[in-house]
């Protein structure tokens, strides 16, 4: 994550699930060595939420440079606009649904489509709100396709998963362009290959490759269960004014049972 003096945003509403967002949102910026800045919109202006969250992040992180901003307008458009001069920006998700469940239009789909820096979208938030440890010592898990959108992946996923001392497992669903079909072992060894230069870069990550034949989202849905977050590259944008998500991005968004990190653009 580049811009050492760019602070990392929570996005906060009332809910306990956006307290528990905000909570991975401090361990973020502590880890990072970046200010934080929690900030609730809304049509009607409502500082509560803000200051709330603000005093359970002291209490968390008393070391943590933290303010709280209240603005008014559309949460998502306000945070994309706010994203610009960001490192990250970390909301609350859903809870998990079954993959057969309607795609969403959230504020997370909407900043992992949009922002301009990469999006942490934090699942069952509400459990973190309390005393339970955070996941860090958790796997990073980074989903590849074999385009160029595994580079942003492996980049923050290597960074994550350096600055938390935990393993990194890359899997690459599907076939990558140009690979035919061959045993097992072969694609795994092209994975391998793939990582190599982040693997240079990251000597002390302890790092496990798969490849993985099947339908990609329910794939990386199912491997994401024992992973602290997942990470996925900015699959599917367009361009600016017209960027969409790809569907294995938007399905993992929705459904993983882990959070669910994407680059930004």
């Amino acid at each position: 994550m580049t811009g050492a003096d760019r602070p990392v945003l929570a996005g906060v509403d009332s809910t306990t699930g956006s307290l528990g967002a905000a909570r991975w949102a401090a361990d973020e910026a502590v880890r990072w060595h970046r200010p934080l800045e929690v900030i609730h919109v809304g049509q009607i202006p409502d500082a509560a939420p803000a200051e709330r969250a603000e005093v359970e992040i002291r209490r968390w992180q008393p070391s943590l440079r933290v303010s709280a901003h209240t603005l008014r307008g559309a949460p998502a458009d306000r945070l994309i606009e706010r994203s610009a001069h960001a490192s990250l920006i970390v909301v609350g998700g859903q809870d998990a649904l079954g993959l057969h469940a309607p795609p969403s239009d959230s504020v997370g789909d909407r900043l992992a489509a949009g922002a301009h820096c990469p999006v942490l979208v934090v699942h069952e938030a509400a459990r973190w709100a309390g005393p339970a440890p955070l996941p860090d010592d958790r796997p990073v898990l980074v989903g590849m396709d074999g385009s160029d959108q595994d580079g942003p992946a492996l980049d923050l996923g290597f960074a994550e998963a350096a600055a938390r001392g935990v393993t990194l497992v890359a899997v690459r669903v599907g076939r990558a362009p140009g690979h035919h079909t061959g045993p097992a072992g072969d694609a795994t060894r092209a994975v391998r290959l793939e990582l190599e230069p982040w693997e240079a870069r990251y000597r002390a990550v302890r790092v496990e490759a798969r490849a993985v034949d099947g339908p990609p989202a329910p794939m990386l849905v199912e491997a994401a269960g024992g992973a602290a977050m997942v990470v996925l590259g900015p699959s599917g944008r367009g361009e600016p004014g017209d960027r969409r998500l790809g569907s294995v991005t938007r399905q993992v968004l929705d459904h993983a049972p882990a959070a669910v990190l994407v680059a930004g653009g």
